[in-house]
């Protein structure tokens, strides 16, 4: 069952196009929908989650050594030695890793570029194609996207076993994803999913599910790259990512119901109706048009530290690897293993965040929120001044929240507008995480490269001073909340 949330007092806002109707509570209660709620497309979450992660780090350290082999022409021993611990005691394997890590830092980069520059595009129209067409046919096509590109950096490793191959054409993987809408499409889709087939109580619950079954899937594939990579070779990894990448599709088309009901989808054609300008500017005039009680202000100060969130993985997803080899002499298994127990702790730290702060405190989505980003401004500074490995675990540890930023804030969009304008609310949250890399990884790649010799862990303050700039934001929602107590209140 799912535990009720604390009742609200004496009415609630229910908006309609741009008036806000005042009902009462009881008449909302007596109307709410009476609905169960079955794990379904969590399934298919946690295998795209698990191909994602599972070939992630395989794949930055199969860079870092055929960059050695083929660019630097460095032998196979002190390739593979420059990912291990020797680097920390050997000052000429701790040379060679400063000049390979500068180049392969440039083609995570560009690979982040290539996957975002389309996707931007893509995504400004996919929230609100999917409010037309269904959730279904956009959860399809964008996995089928990785389906290529698992295959395609399948074949490369292949190639690489027999002959040397340059590193930089992995980045031809990524151009499926880039004309499928990328993460970015997917997870807006998930979430659209969600938001149609939950009720306004449910919703905080079933979002956080959702990124915990997503924090599952990282988990196991993290927990379990570093062993099969071990065991085999970089081929092998990413053949079996894209082989539950095709699990996913299988079970989404014949397991997964529409969540759109059908007297709203529209029979047109679904390529032609992509490109509809149209929808792009409903998007804007959704999130762009006046409203009372500050609830414009609060749309955008919700959608910009959600999507802060997207810029500084991003940028940290491009260079952290890289940071901790360099500094720690951290093999790929320490890694992943680091990266296991950090979603352990966000997982566990938000079903248990939320659950004692909202069932027994009476907190709000706001005040957990705000909470969040708290921790992200605390792991942060512990990353920046991180001299010792042990460093980074108690900023793990003390920023256990910071797992429920994201899904608090998606719930706080979905309830501040109708269920008719989520798509589009959502469409641009997804776009803007999409245009994030845009900036974030050329920018972290540069200081990162830049500070390498001096204070490798320079890039943790621009997250610094992003995540306070967050806080700050949700503050001004905070407050905006004690004077309208109705604001972010909408009842689906």
């Amino acid at each position: 069952m799912v535990p009720e949330v604390e009742k609200l007092e004496e009415s609630a806002i229910v908006e309609n196009g741009s008036d806000s109707i005042v009902e009462p509570m009881e008449h909302i209660e007596e109307n709410k929908p009476k609905r169960i709620y079955k794990i379904r497309l969590e399934v298919a979450a946690l295998l795209v989650s698990f191909a994602i992660n599972l070939s992630s780090a395989v794949f930055q350290n199969q860079v870092l050594y055929q960059s050695c082999i083929v660019v630097f022409k460095y032998n196979d021993t002190v390739c593979n030695d420059i990912g291990t611990g020797k680097v920390n005691s050997d000052p000429q394997l701790k040379a060679i890793e400063n000049i390979v890590q500068p180049f392969s830092s440039k083609i995570f980069m560009a690979e982040s570029l290539v996957q975002a520059i389309i996707p931007a595009f893509i995504v400004l129209f996919i929230g609100a194609w999917s409010d037309k067409f269904g959730r279904k046919p956009a959860l399809l096509g964008t996995s089928s996207g990785y389906v290529c590109f698992f295959v395609i950096k399948m074949i490369i490793a292949a190639v690489s076993l027999k002959q040397n191959v340059n590193p930089w054409i992995y980045i031809v993987a990524s151009i499926p994803v880039s004309l499928s809408g990328g993460l970015c499409a997917i997870l807006s889709a998930i979430y659209c999913y969600v938001a149609d087939v939950t009720t306004y109580y449910e919703r905080p619950y079933k979002m956080c599910l959702m990124s915990g079954v997503i924090a599952l899937g990282e988990l196991l594939g993290q927990l379990l790259s570093s062993y099969v990579y071990n065991a085999s070779n970089a081929c092998v990894v990413f053949a079996v990512s894209a082989a539950a990448q095709i699990l996913a599709i299988i079970y989404i088309v014949f397991v997964i119901n529409e969540s759109v009901p059908k007297e709203q989808l529209s029979s047109g054609s679904k390529l032609r109706g992509f490109f509809d300008w149209g929808l792009l500017v409903e998007m804007f005039k959704t999130t762009l048009k006046k409203r009372p009680h500050f609830e414009r202000a609060t749309i955008w100060c919700i959608l910009l530290p959600v999507t802060a969130i997207t810029f500084d993985s991003a940028g940290t997803g491009n260079v952290f690897l890289l940071f901790v080899r360099g500094k720690f002499g951290w093999t790929v298994q320490t890694f992943t293993t680091f990266n296991a127990i950090h979603i352990v702790i966000d997982f566990v730290g938000a079903v248990a965040g939320i659950f004692i702060l909202q069932k027994f405190l009476g907190a709000t989505q706001t005040t957990m929120t705000l909470l969040a980003f708290g921790c992200y401004v605390v792991q942060s500074a512990f990353y920046a001044g991180a001299a010792a490995p042990w460093c980074l675990y108690v900023g793990m540890g003390v920023s256990f929240l910071l797992g429920i930023a994201t899904p608090m804030g998606q719930s706080m969009l979905s309830n501040t507008v109708p269920p008719c304008d989520i798509g589009k609310v959502f469409a641009l949250m997804t776009g803007l995480g999409a245009i994030a890399p845009l900036i974030a990884s050329p920018l972290y790649t540069l200081v990162y490269n830049s500070t390498l010799a001096t204070y490798p862990g320079a890039y943790n303050l621009i997250s610094l001073g992003l995540y306070t700039l967050c806080f700050l934001s949700i503050g001004f929602v905070h407050i905006a909340e004690l004077y309208y107590p109705n604001v972010n209140k909408i009842r689906n």
